[in-house]
């Protein structure tokens, strides 16, 4: 079982649309949010935010981080543009690869389409922080955890476990093609209290979906007029320049 988790609704679809229909259907694709209670073998974290400035945006939230970083059970892959998470205020990269030495999470350089041990200015940085942390380490419950699912029975459990459940039913959906199946997961994320980016990224899907349904409507009706409109919904939509040319 494989994984790939993202902050922004955006990179999910980017990831989404960049992978062929067989991938996906063995590889759950979400953001953090929709994953919260859910465990794969293998995970792969994508960090998105790159800039000089350490800007990270809600993603430097510790809990939002910790929950992306405790859903593997295996293996847990992290993407990320390493001179951005060493300079941010956020210290919850910084500290897992302090915590975790080499060998239990090393810290590569992605160059050429190959891995790469890193080098210079970077590598001194990892070492003097693995250093730091060796000498300073705090004691595990002094870590930030999240607990991966509701387990006690009482009311506010089974809410959680609910809106959990919709969550992930709604990414689900979000990455097939139907319709009233994700009408449906709409429906059922917003009556068990789902409010998260994965709620937008699947109202967003089901416009693209409808725009698509109009664009295929248009074109069997030869309607030039109808086939414009379409097109320009299309656009507005964000519907991928080369799903419309198929």
């Amino acid at each position: 079982e494989m994984g790939i988790i993202t902050p922004y609704a955006a990179q999910v679809s980017e990831i989404r649309n960049s992978l062929s229909q067989a991938v996906k259907h063995w590889v759950q694709i979400s953001s953090v949010d929709a994953f919260q209670g859910c465990e794969k073998d293998v995970i792969l974290l994508s960090l998105v935010r790159a800039n000089q400035g350490g800007e990270v945006g809600f993603v430097a939230d510790w809990r939002r981080l910790n929950v992306a970083l405790t859903r593997a059970r295996r293996l847990c892959v992290v993407v990320g543009h390493l001179p951005t998470w060493l300079c941010t205020e956020s210290e919850l990269i910084r500290d897992w690869m302090g915590f975790h030495n080499v060998g239990v999470a090393d810290v590569l350089a992605f160059t050429g389409s190959s891995l790469q041990p890193l080098t210079g200015f970077l590598a001194q940085q990892v070492h003097t922080l693995r250093t730091d942390f060796a000498q300073n380490r705090p004691e595990a419950s002094a870590l930030p955890r999240v607990s991966v699912q509701a387990r006690d029975g009482s009311s506010a459990g089974k809410l959680k476990l609910r809106m959990l459940e919709a969550a992930r039913a709604l990414a689900d959906a979000i990455g097939g093609e139907d319709w009233a199946a994700l009408d449906n997961a709409l429906t059922q994320a917003r009556l068990a209290g789902v409010q998260t980016s994965t709620l937008e990224e699947g109202e967003d899907a089901l416009a693209r979906m409808a725009v698509m349904k109009r664009l295929e409507d248009a074109i069997a009706a030869s309607d030039e007029a109808m086939l414009q409109q379409a097109l320009a919904e299309a656009k507005d939509a964000g519907v991928k320049s080369t799903k419309v040319k198929e």
